[in-house]
C-alpha cells in the first residue's frame, strides 16, 4: 500500500493563506463594485481597462525576458504569450486558427456581455443555476490556485 505523503505545516499554512487572500481580494472587489456609484457602462469600461492593462503588462513582462535573453546572447525559436506564438522564420510550428482562441469560457463571457448590454431577462431558474455554478467555480478556482501556489500539485 502506498504511504500517504505528509505535508509540512508551513506548506499547509501557505495554502490556507493563499486561499484566504484570494477570498479576501474577491470579496473586497465585489464589495467595492457594489458600493461604488458607477453606472453599468462605467463598470464595464473599468473592467475592460483592467483586462487591457493586464494584457499589456504580460506583453511587457514577456518582452523583458526576450530582450534580456537576446542581450545576453541567447537565441530564440519562438515567443509565446498565452495562445499566441510568434515563430522565427524558418522554424516549424503548429499553425493557429480562430478556433484556437474560441473556447467555452470565451463564449460564455460574450453571451454574458450581450445579456447585460441588451438587458435580456432570463427565467429565474436559469439565473439561480448560473449563480450556483458561478459560486462553485469561484470556490474551486481559489482552491486550485492555493494548491498550485503552495506547491501541492499532486493533490490535483
Amino acid at each position: 500500500m502506498k504511504e500517504k505523503k505528509r505535508y509540512p505545516f508551513s506548506t499547509v499554512l501557505t495554502l490556507a493563506l493563499m486561499m484566504a487572500l484570494g477570498f479576501g481580494a474577491g470579496w473586497l472587489g465585489a464589495w467595492m463594485a457594489d458600493h461604488a456609484d458607477l453606472a453599468g457602462w462605467q463598470l464595464l469600461a473599468l473592467l475592460a481597462a483592467a483586462a487591457v492593462g493586464v494584457l499589456v503588462q504580460i506583453v511587457l513582462h514577456e518582452g523583458g525576458h526576450l530582450a534580456a535573453g537576446l542581450a545576453t546572447g541567447y537565441g530564440f525559436v519562438s515567443f509565446r504569450i498565452g495562445s499566441i506564438m510568434l515563430l522565427k522564420k524558418g522554424s516549424e510550428g503548429k499553425k493557429t486558427s480562430w478556433k484556437d482562441y474560441l473556447n467555452p469560457g470565451l463564449i460564455a463571457c460574450i453571451a454574458a456581455f450581450f445579456i447585460y448590454w441588451f438587458q435580456i431577462e432570463l427565467p429565474e431558474e436559469i439565473e439561480t443555476l448560473a449563480g450556483y455554478y458561478g459560486n462553485a467555480c469561484t470556490l474551486l478556482s481559489m482552491i486550485v490556485i492555493g494548491i498550485s501556489l503552495a506547491g501541492m500539485r499532486e493533490l490535483l
